[in-house]
């Protein structure tokens, strides 16, 4: 790190840090939304494989139930295909709506304004969550970090800082554990 200051050098690992955060949290929001319209889909095929072997099954029919059975069929069959698709579509988009509308750039940015004026003290927390967050993951290393992250909001500087309590949420909530598996690139 020759040339660069002590301070600069730490603000640019806070920023990409912060940075990275974001990135990994919209990646995790993302595959999340992936999975729940694959389930929609899943779903959504179900239902039409029903559609299909109930048309299966009149076409057998057709000595006993003639034409209009067979009619009746294709009906039904177009029918509910065109109100599957319709709640399917609706459902989609209602999984792919509730993602955050700002990107993760712009998120960090805002968390990096908001950031109190920070001392040593402060500083040396940090550094503990960002090398605690930067090592491989594991259930011990998971609970360090949100027990590290406990003490930082207990902090006076630190306890209105959003970006922590953003990290707080995320480390709580389903991908807790698995936040810092993906590895983003992010711009240097």
């Amino acid at each position: 790190m020759k040339g660069r200051p002590l301070d600069g050098a730490f603000e640019e690992d806070l920023r990409r840090w912060v940075q990275r955060f974001y990135v990994q949290r919209q990646l995790l929001v993302a595959e999340r939304s992936r999975a729940a319209a694959e389930r929609i889909f899943d779903q959504e095929r179900h239902v039409l494989t029903g559609l299909s072997a109930q048309l299966m099954a009149t076409i057998g029919l057709i000595p006993w139930w003639g034409a209009t059975g067979v009619l009746t069929s294709l009906a039904i069959l177009y029918v509910g295909t065109l109100l599957s698709g319709a709640w399917t579509l609706g459902r989609v988009r209602g999984v792919w709506g509730s993602r955050p509308s700002k990107s993760a750039e712009a998120e960090a940015q805002a968390a990096l304004a908001t950031s109190p004026v920070l001392d040593a003290d402060t500083r040396a927390l940090l550094i503990r969550l960002m090398n605690l967050s930067a090592v491989r993951p594991t259930p011990r290393g998971h609970h360090l970090l949100v027990q590290e992250l406990r003490e930082a909001l207990d902090d006076p500087t630190l306890s209105g800082w959003r970006f922590l309590h953003d990290l707080t949420a995320a480390l709580d909530g389903p991908d807790g554990a698995r936040l810092w598996t993906l590895q983003p690139e992010l711009a240097r």
